[in-house]
């Protein structure tokens, strides 16, 4: 078997060999979903999810919720790597994802009048849907973020 660095290592770990950052959720009644974008919102270390209308925004992006952030509360963002046992999506193995209008991730590729994106609006990748290695009912992002432009 060779060695990849997105796969080897601890499964037991919400991630494998990947970059993670605790941040604080910016908003005060508002939890962050897993797999949710997010970017800094300009106080030191305070995150919102990502805006794909704004480019302070889209240049503030940190990374991806490694999990459920509570509203007001620390949590670690996954800015590259492999975010194991993503859920509450209905991605299938291979799809590529995106940052979507209203700061969630999708599976369509932004373009001009498709899933809401228009003039102004950013084009995000975020990664690759990839099956989980030691569980295979369960999927993984593999968070390979990238800023493809603007519409």
């Amino acid at each position: 078997m060779s060695y990849n660095p997105l796969t080897s290592g601890s499964q037991l770990n919400a991630s494998s060999n990947a970059i993670v950052t605790n941040y604080t959720n910016a908003s005060v009644s508002v939890a962050i979903p897993q797999g949710t974008p997010c970017s800094l919102t300009g106080s030191s270390d305070q995150i919102a999810p990502t805006d794909v209308t704004s480019q302070s925004s889209i240049a503030a992006f940190v990374g991806i919720a490694q999990f459920r952030i509570a509203a007001s509360a620390n949590g670690p963002v996954l800015s590259n790597g492999r975010l194991l046992n993503i859920t509450g999506y209905s991605f299938s193995i291979g799809d590529s994802i995106w940052v979507g209008v209203g700061g969630i991730i999708q599976n369509v590729r932004p373009d001009d009048g498709v899933t809401g994106f228009g003039p102004g609006n950013y084009v995000y990748y975020v990664g690759t849907v990839t099956q989980n290695e030691s569980n295979a009912l369960q999927q993984d992002l593999v968070v390979m973020p990238q800023l493809i432009g603007e519409l």
